[in-house]
């Protein structure tokens, strides 16, 4: 075991809030190889994607087969270290700068011509919010660059209906239990401290799990009672202390900023059951509809989700309801989908 340290609250909390992309995601060791050797494949491959011949030395054209995969579609709940992991992967590529990133949800897709700098690797995030994959697909294809999806949704089959005769590799981070956030807290705090308890950092890993097993919720929540316990004077946290500043934190806080990190498809549930209650599904399609977005496959999935989050929505598939008043989500939603409310 690792010897405990002494620093003060206020280091851990700095600590907490650096940046991680130059840090391995702890308890996702097997997700980081299969992404790095996903990105290596892609660089060292000048074959492109879905081409069924190449030119010999002498002009001649011969039949190749094409093994290694050129999509990667990475699934998971909010908060398990999809993100994270890849854009650790990015910089510890040998090219960070030939792979492009961006957010579907609050980003534009870019597409590229012969002319621009085409990038070996295009990841697109929340890619779920995206509603013409098609288009990229075929963009990559005839320009020879791989792609990565990430999505919040295990649901795959818009992209299999599109990828017909690529190779598709799957990986689905599966949400934390209760051991790998305590070590995620441990960790990102600066390792075992005696004025952060084991116990106190397992009491808040438990509770977390309990709810939808969320790094991201995890250090978000940290990260707010270690800021309480500093300015109420607090200089080290046992398991008392940490029961007693977990329950006295403003939950409505904690919606807004998890409503603010959901992707598109899962606001608009969220509206479909506030408004609507029993009837959510029809309005659910109504919104998607009128925004022009695709058609959502298993909106059971997409409930159960949904359900996942903390202090959100209560209640059956049949009947829901929202835990979440029209004041915070007016100013939690994404200002696309507010009208609907």
């Amino acid at each position: 075991m690792d010897p405990l340290n002494n620093k003060d609250l206020k280091h851990c909390i700095e600590y907490l809030n650096v940046e991680g992309e130059n840090i391995p995601l702890p308890c996702r060791e097997n997700e980081i190889s299969s992404i790095m050797n996903f990105i290596q494949d892609a660089f060292s491959s000048d074959e492109p994607i879905n081409n069924d011949s190449k030119r010999s030395k002498k002009g001649k054209t011969k039949d190749i087969t094409i093994s290694k995969p050129t999509i990667m579609f990475v699934s998971g709940n909010p908060g398990t270290g999809k993100t994270a992991s890849i854009k650790f992967c990015i910089q510890q590529s040998e090219s960070p700068e030939r792979i492009m990133f961006i957010n579907a949800k609050i980003q534009s897709i870019a597409y590229f011509t012969e002319k621009d700098v085409i990038p070996k690797v295009y990841v697109i995030d929340e890619v779920e919010s995206y509603t013409s994959i098609s288009n990229i697909i075929d963009n990559g294809k005839r320009l020879h660059y791989s792609l990565i999806f990430i999505s919040n949704v295990h649901d795959d089959s818009t992209i299999q209906k599109v990828t017909t005769g690529l190779m598709i590799q799957k990986i689905r981070f599966e949400s934390y239990n209760e051991n790998d956030i305590l070590r995620i807290l441990t960790e990102r705090t600066g390792g075992l401290n005696e004025n952060l308890d084991q116990k106190a950092l397992l009491f808040l890993a438990k509770r977390v799990v309990k709810d939808r097993g969320d790094a991201r919720a995890a250090i978000n929540r940290l990260n707010s009672i270690l800021a309480d316990a500093l300015q109420k004077g607090i200089n080290k946290i046992d398991l008392k202390t940490m029961v007693k500043l977990y329950d006295g934190q403003n939950t409505s806080i904690h919606d807004s900023s998890i409503i603010q990190e959901m992707p598109l498809y899962h606001q608009i549930a969220l509206i479909s059951i506030f408004k609507s209650g029993k009837k959510w599904v029809d309005n659910f399609h109504r919104i998607t509809r009128e925004k022009g977005l695709e058609k959502y496959s298993d909106v059971k999935e997409l409930f159960d989700v949904l359900a996942s989050y903390p202090n959100i929505i209560k209640g059956s598939f049949q009947n829901p309801s929202s835990l979440v008043d029209r004041d915070t989500l007016e100013l939690s939603i994404d200002t696309a989908i507010k009208n609907f409310l």
